[in-house]
């Protein structure tokens, strides 16, 4: 289960700052600390970070919005939302969240140049977020029930249906009449009947001793009221909301953060090396293999031209070989087609022979009657046996081994091939 570390930002010092590590299923995974943001670093390794900013400073809202698609959305978000704004739209940064099932779109504004402050911030502590979140997106939900938290004079609010409001400076019951959450009671000697209010207060022990009497005043007068002490502050609270994955990320359109594929691309660069590696090994064994093809076809040609020449003495330049093999016959007065056909037979069955059989030569050959003669040069006796072998193989010829004798360089040895008929 994935890790996230979960840093909130507080107002007054540039780097105060306050942190936990949870997982995503908002559970607590270890202490909380708090201090200079360039301390948190260490816990950063290996997890996702996401940041709490003041909820003082971001508005959250709903806009009843008929396009669908996120680009659309932002460009009419500013316009939706214009009444509410008390700043210039082309200054504020909005982001949105999910489509409710009633159809609204959540959105989430904030300054652009206090978003650019506190990634600056955060990028010169070493931490490169993967969501920012304003705190009242971390405020605990609970269904029919008004959540209410109280912190240094700010009381943030959560109502039934998700929709979270911040108040600051105001007494208890100020923030009830304000939210209608008191109507006439019958205890005040009215009639109106209203729907039960269902009310959890979040404090520190000091907002608790302080507001005490408004506490009880409005226990009075709801159809329930539970009030939960924060020893730790509210951010624990706010990690185990916002470690679910809930709200509106921020970081959204120009400020969203470049997707780190090494995670993803780790487990298969093991893969990725011996595929690379299986492909330059085919690709060598390929060049290598065309080199000696290469190599083999300019033997041929060599073989070929020696063949040409033994068969019609004076030719000097190899231009149309069965051409000037039926010119040689015409001059030399016997039937240039017959020999034409029985030497062609010889010379291409030879040729293809050859070319399997490299580091072989032939130095010298003769062709009367249908008999070719080869004197031929080969590493060892396996490769004129190999030439034999083929040339049996390959149409109605025969082929006969001579003679094989050692030299320093090989075998020198001497082949005829008979039965090339027309």
């Amino acid at each position: 289960m994935a890790e996230i570390l979960v840093i909130r930002l507080r107002p007054g010092a540039a780097a105060a700052a306050s942190w936990c590590v949870v997982d995503s299923a908002g559970t607590r995974l270890g202490p909380l600390e708090s201090g200079d943001l360039s301390e948190a670093v260490r816990l950063a390794a290996q997890r996702k970070i996401y940041i709490l900013v003041p909820a003082t400073e971001v508005l959250l809202a709903k806009a009843e919005l008929p396009v669908r698609s996120a680009a659309k959305l932002l460009q009419a978000v500013p316009f939706a939302l214009e009444e509410q704004l008390a700043e210039d739209v082309d200054k504020l940064h909005f982001a949105i969240g999910k489509r409710g099932k009633e159809g609204t779109v959540p959105v989430a504004a904030a300054a652009r140049a206090r978003l650019e402050q506190w990634l600056s911030q955060l990028n010169e502590a070493g931490l490169e977020p993967d969501a920012l979140f304003s705190e009242g997106e971390g405020i605990p939900g609970i269904p029919n029930a008004y959540t209410l938290l109280f912190e240094d004079g700010t009381c943030l609010i959560r109502a039934p249906d998700g929709e979270t409001t911040v108040l600051e400076d105001l007494e208890l019951r100020e923030i009830a009449a304000l939210l209608d959450l008191v109507g006439v009671a019958a205890s005040d000697g009215g009639d109106e009947e209203k729907e039960p209010v269902h009310l959890n207060l979040y404090m520190g022990q000091t907002e608790h001793e302080t507001l005490s009497a408004d506490i009880d005043w409005l226990r009075q007068r709801v159809a329930s009221l539970e009030v939960k002490l924060l020893p730790e502050g509210a951010l624990p609270h706010f990690a185990v909301n916002v470690g679910t994955g809930q709200g509106i990320n921020l970081l959204q359109g120009a400020y969203a953060p470049v997707t780190d594929s090494g995670p993803l691309w780790k487990p298969w660069r093991l893969a990725a090396a011996l595929l690379v590696g299986l492909l330059a090994t085919i690709l060598v064994v390929e060049f290598v293999e065309l080199k000696r093809l290469e190599a083999q076809e300019s033997e041929l040609d060599e073989a070929m031209a020696q063949l040409i020449k033994k068969a019609c003495p004076g030719t000097r330049r190899i231009v149309n070989a069965r051409a000037q093999l039926e010119q040689c016959g015409k001059i030399s007065g016997g039937d240039p087609g017959n020999m034409d056909q029985r030497f062609l037979r010889s010379l291409a069955t030879l040729g293809s022979v050859m070319a399997e059989t490299p580091n072989t030569k032939i130095t010298a050959l003769s062709f009367r009657n249908a008999i070719m003669d080869l004197r031929l040069t080969a590493p060892n006796v396996d490769a004129l046996d190999k030439i034999r072998r083929l040339v049996s193989e390959r149409g109605d010829m025969e082929a006969d081994i001579q003679s094989a004798t050692p030299k320093e360089t090989g075998i020198e040895g001497r082949v005829r091939i008979t039965g090339a008929e027309s």
